[in-house]
């Protein structure tokens, strides 16, 4: 971290895109004194030729007139940290408090969770059981379907409703390890992180999730569902970003504390994969941040800022409305029922041996359901699909795949020169 504001007051003092990859190739003060002269001289011939040259399109021309205003604002992290007393020394982590919240999730979370879940399961099925003229394997699997349905809606609602009444709004600062601000804030992710996104998990309802969450983001942005987010208030995004699979998290340790610092990322940004964006970080307009890099190494060059741009698969247009809707959803739908089959069969299974058993008696209530569902052999049946979902299904899926590949895209083609020489 000290090595990125080093980094960070260079880069604006001089005006000069240094990397940290660069303060430790040149360790002395004579070595970084020559590569930023060699820097300056490159900036400044640069310049003098986009000076003469005219943009290709109306983008850029926008894109740099917002550099010329808001050019080097990246982040200046120590007069973040100077607005922040330092607290006083941390709390235990074995504290009684600090033991019991932490025990929150495994004893108390999960399984109310589960107990939610089922205690939904049953009461559709008995609901479908008494009202709806369907046999007992058709309702039971309906039963499954509507559940999963309804929690997927319910469980991330639940996790918002949570994040603001533990916390309210995350607000910026320096706190102490072990306090009640870092208990709170770690009990919401666990919440979080249980609850999951569920129907929110892709385009534009995973950014109203975020949205809920507290966090301020524009128009036309469009965020991976692999990206890691989190502590939303204290995170803006504005127009036109395009966030690929990475880590904005504002939170970060210092000595014996943590902070929390905000994160801005300016008008049509680009983060490639597997970037990660640090606490307090305040990305310029058009800006970007390469694959497998930090905040750090961002840079404002159009150059570099292309070559991202065809980098971050967010930047990539998605299928036509027709290929979605007549070939790519009927095929993922396809691919759900083909690998459900053995689910149902072992369903069709439990319900075929209760009828053999005689234990296939009328259920009218909740009651009789758990009853009937918990007796010890059916119980067997139950763990049986828990073992052909974790050995058997990841090798039915995998053939799905290869199938498709096969049959739909065939062999990869190896890409022209001219893409080659772009990328």
């Amino acid at each position: 971290m000290k090595a990125g504001q080093l980094v960070n007051k260079i880069r604006k003092e001089m005006q000069v895109n240094l990397f940290i990859q660069d303060l430790f190739n040149n360790p002395t003060i004579e070595g970084l004194a020559l590569k930023l002269s060699s820097q300056m001289i490159h900036t400044k011939e640069s310049l003098s030729s986009l000076k003469s040259q005219t943009h290709i399109s109306s983008e850029n021309s926008s894109r740099d007139d917002t550099r010329t205003d808001q050019t080097n604002s990246s982040l200046d992290s120590d007069s973040h940290y100077s607005n922040y007393k330092l607290p006083s020394p941390i709390c235990s982590s074995t504290s009684p408090v600090s033991l019991l919240i932490q025990s929150l999730p495994i004893i108390v979370l999960r399984p109310i969770k589960t107990f939610f879940s089922w205690f939904l399961f049953f009461s559709i099925w008995i609901s479908l059981l008494t009202h709806v003229n369907i046999s007992r394997l058709h309702s039971l699997v309906l039963a499954i379907l509507i559940t999963g349905m309804v929690t997927s809606i319910l469980m991330p609602v639940f996790a918002i409703l949570s994040k603001w009444i533990i916390i309210g709004k995350y607000k910026s600062g320096r706190y102490r390890l072990w306090d009640a601000m870092y208990l709170r804030i770690w009990l919401v992710d666990q919440i979080i992180m249980i609850c999951g996104k569920g129907l929110f998990e892709k385009g534009n309802l995973l950014l109203t999730y975020y949205r809920l969450l507290g966090a301020k983001i524009g128009s036309n942005v469009k965020i991976s569902s692999k990206a890691v987010i989190k502590h939303y208030d204290l995170i803006t995004i504005h127009d036109n970003c395009s966030i690929d699979d990475c880590t904005m998290v504002p939170f970060g340790l210092e000595a014996t504390n943590f902070v929390m610092l905000p994160i801005s990322i300016g008008t049509g940004c680009v983060v490639c994969i597997k970037s990660i964006i640090i606490p307090g970080s305040s990305l310029p307009p058009y800006s970007s941040i390469g694959p497998l890099s930090t905040s750090n190494d961002q840079s404002s060059s159009d150059k570099e800022y292309e070559l991202h741009t065809k980098m971050c698969r967010m930047k990539y247009q998605p299928p036509s409305f027709l290929l979605q809707y007549l070939l790519g959803y009927p095929i993922i739908i396809i691919l759900n029922v083909i690998k459900r089959i053995p689910w149902y069969f072992i369903l069709s299974w439990m319900v075929y041996d209760a009828r053999s058993n005689g234990t296939y008696s009328k259920l009218n209530s909740v009651c009789q359901i758990i009853g009937w569902f918990t007796t010890p052999h059916r119980i067997g049946f139950f763990f049986f699909i828990r073992v052909v979902n974790y050995t058997l299904m990841p090798f039915v899926n995998l053939l799905l795949v290869i199938l498709v590949k096969k049959l739909i895209i065939g062999k990869f083609q190896s890409s022209s020169s001219s893409t080659h020489n772009d990328l």
